[in-house]
């Protein structure tokens, strides 16, 4: 659903369903999201327990995005890999650094 909302320009939406899946503040979950790289994405994608067919489907949809939000296809091999490298339990500690907001709710 993240991935449907960002390549069809709705990105305001797309951030408001980031805050609500991790309770990132608004302004982290938009930087978030306007990352070019992908690693930001694919923190997410691992924290929120996103399987590793549902990252290469959304990485594919990016790329062939116009204009492409993860910048290249040379891009999809390095950002795979990170993805199987990085644990859980990782990108749940770069979100809570991040800006982990526990006074609101969704």
């Amino acid at each position: 659903m993240l991935t449907k909302l960002l390549v069809s320009d709705k990105f305001d939406k797309a951030v408001e369903q980031l805050v609500c899946n991790t309770r990132l503040s608004h302004q982290t979950a938009s930087r978030i999201l306007n990352d070019q790289g992908g690693e930001a994405f694919l923190v997410v994608a691992k924290a929120i327990g996103a399987s590793r067919a549902g990252v290469n489907k959304a990485l594919m949809r990016f790329v062939n995005a116009k204009p492409c939000i993860i910048g290249s296809k040379e891009r999809l091999d390095p950002l795979r890999g990170l993805f199987d490298r990085l644990s859980r339990d990782q990108a749940l500690v770069a979100l809570q650094y991040w800006s982990f907001k526990s006074d609101e709710s969704c």
